[in-house]
């Protein structure tokens, strides 16, 4: 049996596959009229101190952990973008966002395969 030579991909996929089984729930990404349903996402959150002026303040978003092959539309890969809606399978909405200045999803892995996207709920 040969070995990926890139082992750190290898943990992150299989990681990956582990939290899908295991602590996923199915989201919609809606951006404008783009529609993808039926991702399987992980749930987490990431804590922020952002500067306003004179003024910390915390910042909590919403996470969902997923496969950047998911994220496909059309042939197309897509980039989160600010604004995009995601909805969970109870309904609850939130909004791809995150404070200025700051990136609105991460690259996991080596190969980016896995986008850590940030979010607010929509009141």
């Amino acid at each position: 049996m040969s070995r990926n030579p890139n082992r750190m991909q290898e943990a992150t996929d299989l990681l990956m596959g582990k939290m899908k089984s295991s602590a996923s729930i199915l989201i919609q990404y809606q951006d404008g009229t783009i529609v993808i349903s039926g991702i399987e996402a992980t749930v987490g959150r990431t804590p922020f101190n952002v500067m306003q002026g004179e003024v910390m303040t915390a910042y909590e978003s919403r996470d969902y952990l997923i496969e950047k092959a998911d994220l496909t539309y059309g042939g197309t890969q897509l980039i989160p973008k600010s604004g995009a809606l995601i909805t969970e399978q109870n309904g609850d909405v939130y909004e791809v966002s995150i404070p200025r200045g700051l990136n609105i999803y991460e690259s996991i892995g080596p190969n980016g395969s896995v986008l850590k996207i940030h979010t607010k709920a929509v009141a």
